[in-house]
């Protein structure tokens, strides 16, 4: 949406963005203002930010379905392990939100979520293990360690530096709007990283502002029928093959092979 500002009167020796047009005595003030995003839900469950459907309407070319979960859904964090508490005191786990492009690192406690925004400050501190380990303070005030995390590089700086989805691997993903990464409690060989698709925010205690949430898995959505729609057809050839056919044979009529 392009929104137009005619001013009268106005004092051309004032600096100007480039979208000013002057005239004798007035100017015009150009800029663009965010699209609002339409989409259709399609789920089993609700969440918090369902009632925008209500504001910003409906469009059934955009639709985000819930229902696929991958076959596992996670209704609460997992608990964190109980040497935690006892080497370290009170402790986060952490975990990524990809809101389409967008993402925000979370820090679960048992009972509450943080994210990125709600970080004060990151610092070091000797425990009374006398093991160092970082710790993330909050804007309102609590502190916990972070034992996964190294304390010579985790920084209030790292968790503001940009992630994108290449940098987690989630090619895999690239059709999901809505990923929660789970980072792994230990650095043993056998454990990863464990992936919930669309998962349901307000069950896990998980509140971004909801605004960022449709907007972003709607925009999410629009890239993805844009890459659908310039992406090259695919022959009929490489469709059958890739449907597990044989070209060559099974398609004929039934006959002895040679």
């Amino acid at each position: 949406m392009l929104l137009v500002i005619h001013i009268v009167g106005c004092n051309l020796l004032h600096h100007f963005p480039n979208d000013v047009e002057f005239g004798a005595t007035s100017c015009t003030l150009r800029f663009r203002q965010p699209e609002r995003k339409n989409m259709k839900i399609i789920s089993k469950f609700k969440d918090y930010y369902d009632y925008l459907v209500g504001i910003y309407g409906e469009d059934p070319l955009l639709v985000f379905d819930r229902r696929n979960q991958n076959g596992t859904i996670i209704h609460k964090f997992p608990a964190l392990p109980d040497e935690w508490q006892a080497e370290y005191g009170d402790c986060v786990g952490l975990a990524h939100l990809f809101v389409g492009n967008w993402h925000t690192w979370l820090f679960y406690t048992g009972q509450e979520v943080y994210t990125t925004s709600d970080i004060e400050t990151v610092h070091s501190r000797v425990r009374h293990n006398k093991k160092i380990v970082p710790i993330v303070r909050f804007n309102n005030g609590k502190e916990y360690a972070m034992p996964t995390k190294n304390q010579w590089h985790t920084t209030h700086d790292y968790f503001l530096t940009t992630i994108t989805r290449l940098r987690y691997g989630m090619a895999t993903y690239h059709h999901v709007p809505l990923m929660l990464i789970l980072e792994k409690h230990h650095w043993h060989w056998n454990e990863v990283d464990s992936y919930y698709v669309n998962p349901q925010l307000v069950s896990l205690g998980i509140y971004v502002d909801e605004n960022v949430v449709w907007q972003e898995i709607s925009a999410y959505l629009g890239q993805l029928r844009s890459e659908q729609e310039t992406s090259p057809p695919v022959p009929d050839k490489n469709k059958i093959e890739n449907k597990g056919f044989d070209v060559k044979h099974s398609f004929r009529p039934k006959m002895k092979r040679k």
